[in-house]
């Protein structure tokens, strides 16, 4: 696994090389389009949760992810215990405008399927988007790993980001999020 600081940042990571590649094969040959939709009060306009955890591969990628927490740990100078993933299959006219996730957990998001790389989140400065902080791609099997938590002064730095780029007629994209807690 690869964790890379975005820009000197201790709260913004690059995730690469998380998983093998024989299982990212796995994940992406799911008829994804298939599986039954689980509605949630969290979910948004065109964007879908399901659970496939009825395939062998899906349960690979979460031991896998929980075996790595110690290692999360270490590299990012942190005390995570679990994580859960949430997958979300977002569809035509998907699109998430730039926000900051306040309160929320800690979260990882790893890209598995999009029309292409450029469907991937954009990082701001700001609430402004043309006060870009870092594009990320959307390659499956990669991501990027957010801290929400307080600093030790109690700061919580808002960290503006989005996926501006609907998502086209006839198309679909896939991620998983994972919160991240002590």
């Amino acid at each position: 696994m690869k964790l890379a600081p975005i820009n000197g940042s201790t709260r913004l990571w690059s995730v690469k090389d998380i998983w093998p590649q024989e299982l990212v094969d796995q994940v992406l040959a799911i008829d994804w389009m298939a599986e039954p939709v689980i509605r949630s009060p969290g979910d948004m306009l065109y964007r879908r949760t399901v659970q496939p955890q009825h395939y062998q591969c899906i349960q690979a990628v979460e031991q896998h992810m929980h075996n790595l927490i110690p290692e999360i740990n270490q590299i990012t100078n942190s005390n995570f215990t679990r994580c859960g993933g949430v997958w979300n299959l977002c569809e035509p006219g998907y699109i998430s405008y730039i926000h900051h996730d306040g309160e929320l957990p800690n979260n990882m998001l790893i890209y598995w399927h999009a029309p292409d790389a450029s469907y991937g989140t954009t990082f701001y400065n700001s609430s402004s988007d043309t006060d870009i902080l870092h594009e990320f791609k959307s390659v499956a099997g990669t991501g990027y790993f957010m801290l929400n938590h307080t600093d030790a002064d109690g700061h919580r730095p808002l960290q503006y980001h989005g996926t501006q780029k609907p998502v086209p007629a006839n198309s679909w994209r896939l991620v998983t999020l994972w919160n991240f807690f002590p």
